[in-house]
């Protein structure tokens, strides 16, 4: 992502960011994956799995990891490996 279009100046290197700099699990877009994600990542992966596709658009967008258009345990690794529990 260019640093212009980064909108989380302080992302940790080697974490995986959508097209506006913001790192994937951070659903809540405060720039970091912290438990108010998780609380939202809970939810996606009960109604999400292997071969049933989340209702919200926004669990995909932010929580599928590996882009097989659902959420679970595969995406809730990658989450975990993103989690920061420390604010910038």
């Amino acid at each position: 992502v260019p640093d212009e279009s980064d909108v989380c100046d302080y992302t940790v290197l080697g974490n995986p960011v959508n097209e506006f700099g913001r790192p994937l699990g951070d659903i809540v877009e405060d720039c970091i994956v912290d438990l108010s994600d998780f609380l939202y990542f809970q939810v996606c992966l009960s109604i999400s799995g292997p071969d049933n596709p989340p209702l919200f658009s926004e669990c995909t967008d932010a929580l599928d990891f590996d882009a097989d258009l659902d959420v679970d345990l595969g995406d809730f690794a990658e989450f975990a490996m993103a989690f920061s529990p420390a604010s910038p």
